[in-house]
């Protein structure tokens, strides 16, 4: 049989080579930084190089379209977890814990429509990062059923707002070498104590702000597992799971619920997953749910955590 003309091939062959060499690249994000910003598309690469390499196979080039298939199989592999992962079973005497992260992006206008959508929100904890003192003026205006803390360093007109029901304790607390800011909030519930703490990490536009993330992650974690305690890890941390920053001694809640994006709305297909909450093995999630559009960059993340059926 003749082979399809070269041009042809070609369609498939370039951009398929492209991708998979930015795929392999993201694979040296611990090296060099711009080598890490490769490593948020594995989604993405996973698809292209499918496509690629069945192109390829049907066009007869048969030596890179194994190459291409194996690497989308690579790449597909990592995301796998999403789907394949299975929470813990929880127990269901006991109350649920309900946490909103949303990055609602200080700039944007929207601030009363985002307030009176907060009120209709059935959360138990609400961390809104890059909120800033007229966010915070909106949120105390509004009468939340919500006792509100807003822990910043003294100056500060942006930070992490944290809403809470029931009782607590909220500090916020400088972690690392890079000394980041960390919101950390103590409460009980259903009588055992749980810390949460939100973070809100640096974009890694440079190399140093990516220092300063991996460095902020690492240290929460650490915090985390030092403790004993349980524990819960949740914001925009500015890196997806298959960067080589994203903290791997937690329990990640996105896993068995799919593939699910937050930043930057309107961007489908190439938006990524950015905000997350981690927590210790104590406790399990029981729905996750990324929430529709609200005006900023970034979608809400809505998780619902139990303590682990004992």
């Amino acid at each position: 049989m003749t082979k399809p003309p070269r041009r042809f091939s070609a369609i498939f062959l370039v951009p398929t080579a492209a991708v998979g060499l930015l795929a392999l690249l993201g694979f040296a994000g611990r090296w060099w930084w711009q080598f890490d910003l490769l490593a948020h598309f594995r989604p993405q690469y996973g698809v292209i190089l499918l496509i690629g390499g069945l192109g390829l196979a049907a066009t007869r080039r048969t030596r890179p379209a194994v190459v291409a298939l194996l690497l989308a199989v690579l790449n597909l592999a990592l995301v796998a977890p999403l789907y394949t992962g299975r929470p813990a079973p929880h127990d269901t005497t006991l109350d649920e814990l309900t946490v909103l992260t949303f990055n609602v992006q200080a700039s944007q206008p929207g601030r009363a429509d985002v307030v009176r959508w907060l009120g209709t929100v059935n959360a138990d904890v609400i961390f809104l990062n890059e909120a800033s003192t007229d966010w915070e003026a909106d949120l105390l205006a509004a009468d939340l059923p919500y006792t509100l803390a807003f822990p910043r360093r003294p100056g500060n007109v942006f930070g992490t707002a944290v809403l809470f029901k029931g009782a607590g304790q909220v500090r916020a607390i400088r972690l690392g070498d890079n000394q980041q800011d960390v919101i950390e909030l103590t409460m009980r519930h259903d009588g055992r104590e749980v810390v949460l703490y939100g973070s809100h990490s640096l974009s890694p536009t440079t190399k140093q702000r990516s220092a300063a993330r991996d460095d902020q992650l690492a240290s929460v974690e650490r915090r985390i597992l030092d403790s004993g305690r349980p524990g819960v890890m949740v914001g925009d941390f500015n890196a997806t799971p298959w960067s080589h920053s994203f903290p791997r001694s937690l329990v990640n809640s996105g896993e068995g619920f799919g593939l699910q994006p937050t930043w930057r709305t309107g961007w489908e297909p190439l938006t990524i997953p950015i905000d997350h909450l981690l927590h210790t093995p104590d406790l399990t999630t029981v729905d996750r749910r990324v929430l529709p559009d609200q005006g900023s960059d970034h979608y809400p993340l809505l998780i619902t955590l139990a303590w682990v059926d004992s």
